[in-house]
């Protein structure tokens, strides 16, 4: 699916700002990871004094019970000029994936991160504070119990805008 993303004027319609990706590039598509939800964010990114940008969150899920697959990626607009300009694309909010028996027996691993802005500046825009949750869970038998233990650990990144885009 191409993606067309709008700013609007609700009284009137008026579109304000666009932003196209192509299918080729925007990966929304679905097989056997379905594209199953498309979210606007309006947390308040605000970047600096005149700057607030806005989201884009694509939900996927994986179609097999056995290799379980879920990925949150969120992209982040500016207006631009009567344009839409993405300063962070496709960057994976949330992964969960993992391989199991179907029963029991199985490892999994999930992420999750919280999107933060900090005080500290890059270029003109304020840096992104990433913080993340890893957890990673073993089911296992013991008897015929199903057991489970939980490694929990977190990372923390900045990202830095370098003119055009957030990198690490």
């Amino acid at each position: 699916m191409d993606s067309h993303i709008f700013v609007v004027k609700t009284e009137t319609g008026e579109i304000l700002s666009h932003y196209f990706e192509s299918h080729k590039t925007n990966n929304w598509m679905s097989d056997a990871v379905v594209l199953t939800e498309i979210k606007i964010d309006t947390a308040p990114y605000i970047f600096n004094s005149s700057t607030r940008a806005f989201g884009v969150r694509v939900f996927f899920l994986g179609s097999s019970n056995i290799n379980q697959y879920s990925q949150e990626l969120i992209s982040l607009f500016v207006e631009k000029d009567d344009a839409l300009t993405p300063v962070l694309h496709q960057y994976p909010i949330e992964n969960y994936g993992g391989e199991w028996d179907g029963e029991c027996v199985g490892e999994f691993t999930s992420e999750r991160k919280i999107i933060m802005i900090s005080d500290q500046k890059s270029n003109g825009f304020n840096n992104i504070v990433i913080k993340n949750k890893i957890t990673d869970n073993i089911n296992f038998l013991e008897g015929d119990e199903c057991k489970n233990k939980a490694k929990i650990s977190y990372q923390k990144d900045t990202l830095k805008y370098d003119g055009s885009v957030y990198k690490k």
